[in-house]
């Protein structure tokens, strides 16, 4: 279960579920053709409550972008 919220101009906000002590790393792509996914860091460490990640841009070259993929896995 993952959600999206975006509020343009501001960035969004990914959730996810966690398990305690479990590292999730959230990745991102502008073209889902790329070979490779880059991580944002640092990876974040499973609570056993809902994660959160607010985006604002600055790991990934701005907001402005046309299109941008992301997913969370462990790694």
């Amino acid at each position: 279960m993952q959600s999206l919220v975006a509020q343009p101009g501001v960035g969004f906000l990914i959730s996810w579920p966690s398990q305690p002590g479990i590292p999730y790393r959230v990745q991102w792509k502008n073209n889902l053709l790329d070979a490779t996914w880059i991580a944002i860091t640092p990876d974040f460490n499973g609570t056993g409550a809902t994660m959160t990640w607010l985006y604002d841009g600055s790991q990934t070259g701005g907001l402005n972008a046309t299109q941008r993929f992301y997913r969370v896995v462990i790694p």
